[in-house]
């Protein structure tokens, strides 16, 4: 009696594991490293490789400091060059650990065109379009939406070996993307 009990119990422990859970099994179980990202920066440089890559990268004029100081930026342009509305901010800058080695990357999107009284340029619109974008940059899984208890929505998430991204509305006006090398997770 106790052997179906225990299987029984078992079979719905499994039942029960989130689709998020059997998605980073699988990636794991593959043992693939995506650990490119975007401009020549890559999980695993240091944060001094990271500013040395910033500041050719600002020289070339291919991207500012953001205006408030703490992220990169690079405008994304739109397919219609008359409209600088329809433009993107990218602002962008590397996570690091303790010894100064990069384990992810976040990000803030948003239209350039975003004001409080339009709907155009929100913020849920742009999720839906970054899922496209992000998706051609970096193929492979497709994105899932999984619930998030401590913001209270579902968010986006793609894994793809030891690379997840995960993408949420942080306001009316930015989406949040942040890349991270799950390999640096203890429960991965």
């Amino acid at each position: 009696m106790h052997k179906i009990i225990f299987i029984l119990f078992a079979f719905f422990v499994a039942s029960c594991e989130s689709e998020y859970y059997k998605v980073v099994k699988k990636e794991k179980q593959k043992n693939i490293r995506n650990d490119t990202l975007f401009f020549g920066f890559h999980f695993g440089q240091t944060k001094k490789e990271f500013y040395k890559n910033c500041w050719e990268l600002n020289k070339e004029g291919t991207v500012i400091q953001s205006d408030d100081n703490k992220y990169v930026s690079k405008i994304l342009l739109s397919k219609d060059q008359n409209n600088t509305a329809d433009d993107i901010e990218m602002l962008f800058y590397g996570s690091f650990n303790e010894n100064n080695i990069m384990i992810g990357m976040n990000h803030k999107f948003r239209y350039e065109g975003w004001t409080v009284w339009s709907d155009e340029y929100n913020a849920i619109k742009l999720k839906e379009e970054l899922i496209d974008t992000l998706q051609k940059w970096y193929p492979g899984n497709p994105f899932i939406k999984v619930n998030h208890s401590k913001l209270n929505e579902k968010i986006y998430i793609k894994i793809d070996g030891n690379r997840q991204i995960k993408m949420y509305t942080e306001n009316l006006r930015n989406v949040i993307v942040n890349i991270e090398d799950l390999t640096q997770n203890p429960g991965y």
